[in-house]
């Protein structure tokens, strides 16, 4: 309704009225101007004058008119109910019935002084009351986070939390950062007798295995109320065939509560998606079984890559190539000459071509194959290379030269590479190993090609390509510009007795030419 309020006293009003009325007789009472007119004129100016004076003092006064509409809403009470697994478990089929019956009880009470919205929250917030009590998880900081967000803390008038207190998921109740502007009241859901309960609360484990690697999987084991017995534990691999164990280890517990962590380690025999279950034996007495076994998926991969090593002729650069690559089990090695008959280059992972296409044998037809099969390619040049056929081969690196004369080369590191890391003591070494033998010519390099290493001739830089790698269509391709790394294994041995040095450039760049991404869009655990 409307109503007119005055920023000054009510008596103020006669005032404004006695204003009117003395301006009016001021300027009406003995005005000449109306001698001989009807005294009705001179009387209607006059109180219209009065009127208008009167008016815009009060005006000027400065009153405010305002409108008032208010509306009276009674305050809410929103009741949270535990939908949990575990609340329907200590619960029971009568005590699930009697909360039930208790709560229409509750709101029917309550709805006479308040406005009640029910909830049921287990793995999410949803209009309740609870139905069933199938969630798996059960997150209280979460309910209290929804109702602050979700309901006008104005109108909040009590929060009633049902829970059995039992919370897997979002942080403690007590600790978490939710900050409620209504009192929070909690009924207890369950039996208040202590309950014995033995379980693996979490497991900790990589999605991805190697073969023949061991791995190791971290449990977390916790008991209450069971101070002093003794339960087992057994790790078992399911397979089609059925359930194998792998092992079996004791599990004493010394007091109540207990908490222990312990490590497993399994190992990877066979690749492909692997199964392991984690299982404590019950207790007597214990009515929550469920969460004693704990099953864990892995994918197992054959890391095993296969590499041709494809050469014109034989060279102490194959045997340092093998040497390096077979300190590492990860790599399998074929030694192919041009003039041979071998396996398809499609079984492979890395090609390596040393000197190929060399002047003395174009290797045309192995050349097409390669192209064919779209498999990573790592070229390395020397002396015997065809440098033109090397040019059609590739994009990344071509040299205008006869390809007769040489230089002797030192590897200058690039430091804007950023393919992989090399250590800094392979950074800081290998401008010290002795010099590659690399065609004399003219080198040009793509825009795509990243460049490792850069030939110094004597003491000067050049920007000539030594060792580099890029990737053209989807394919990566490196090169390495001279010949004689078998001096480098040499030096390294000399300098520091034993091949780490060159050994980790080599399988550095295996790895980054080998390596193919995982393309899976879809993967389901």
């Amino acid at each position: 309704m409307g109503s007119l309020l005055l920023s000054y006293p009510w008596w103020y009003v006669p005032g404004c009225l006695l204003a009117g009325a003395v301006a009016a007789v001021l300027l009406y009472y003995r005005e000449k101007t109306f001698a001989g007119k009807p005294l009705s004129l001179r009387a209607g100016l006059a109180l219209l004058r009065g009127f208008s004076v009167a008016v815009l003092c009060f005006l000027l006064l400065g009153p405010m008119l305002k409108m008032v509409d208010s509306e009276v809403r009674k305050p809410l009470a929103v009741i949270l109910q535990d939908a949990s697994q575990s609340a329907g478990a200590a619960l029971g089929e009568e005590g699930r019935k009697s909360v039930d019956r208790q709560l229409a009880d509750l709101s029917s009470a309550m709805s006479g002084d308040f406005e009640v919205v029910t909830l049921a929250f287990g793995s999410t917030v949803r209009p309740g009351p609870a139905e069933t009590y199938e969630d798996k998880e059960s997150d209280i900081e979460e309910a209290l986070r929804y109702t602050r967000e979700v309901f006008d803390p104005q109108r909040l008038g009590a929060v009633i939390l049902m829970t059995d207190g039992v919370y897997n998921r979002g942080g403690h109740p007590l600790y978490a950062p939710v900050a409620l502007q209504a009192p929070v009241y909690t009924v207890g859901l369950g039996n208040p007798e202590p309950v014995r309960d033995l379980a693996i609360k979490r497991l900790f484990h990589n999605k991805i295995a190697y073969k023949g690697d061991r791995f190791t999987v971290q449990l977390d084991l916790s008991a209450y109320n069971v101070a002093g017995e003794r339960s087992e534990l057994q790790i078992s691999e399911i397979t089609s065939g059925g359930i194998r164990v792998i092992e079996k280890q004791p599990v004493v517990i010394g007091e109540s509560p207990y908490f222990e962590t312990r490590e497993i380690v399994l190992e990877a025999t066979q690749p492909g998606v692997r199964r392991f279950r984690f299982q404590l034996n019950a207790l007597n007495g214990e009515r929550n079984t469920g969460n004693n076994t704990r099953d864990m998926f892995i994918e197992v991969l054959d890391a095993r890559q296969k590499i041709l090593l494809v050469a014109d002729a034989p060279h102490p650069d194959i045997g340092a190539l093998q040497r390096s690559l077979a300190e590492g089990r990860n790599y399998q090695v074929d030694v192919r000459l041009t003039n041979e008959k071998g396996k398809p280059v499609q079984g492979y992972d890395l090609v390596i071509f040393h000197q190929v296409p060399s002047v003395r044998q174009s290797a045309t037809p192995l050349i097409q194959e390669w192209r064919q099969a779209r498999v990573p390619a790592w070229f390395i040049l020397g002396k015997q290379t065809d440098l033109q056929a090397f040019g059609a081969a590739q994009d990344l690196v071509r040299i205008s030269g006869d390809g007769r004369n040489m230089n002797e080369v030192t590897a200058q590191t690039v430091p804007a590479f950023s393919l992989f890391t090399l250590s800094e003591e392979l950074v800081r070494r290998l401008p010290q190993f002795p010099p590659l033998q690399a065609p004399f010519g003219t080198y040009q390099t793509s825009a795509t090609a990243r460049l490792l290493a850069q030939q110094r001739i004597g003491a000067v830089s050049t920007d000539f390509p030594l060792w580099v790698m890029g990737e053209e269509q989807g394919l990566k391709t490196g090169i390495l510009t001279g010949e004689g790394i078998w001096k480098w294994r040499l030096f390294d041995y000399l300098q520091h007795e034993n091949h780490d040095l060159v050994d980790e450039l080599v399988r550095k760049t295996v790895q980054y030419l080998a390596l193919r991404e995982d393309k899976r869009r879809f993967r389901v655990i």
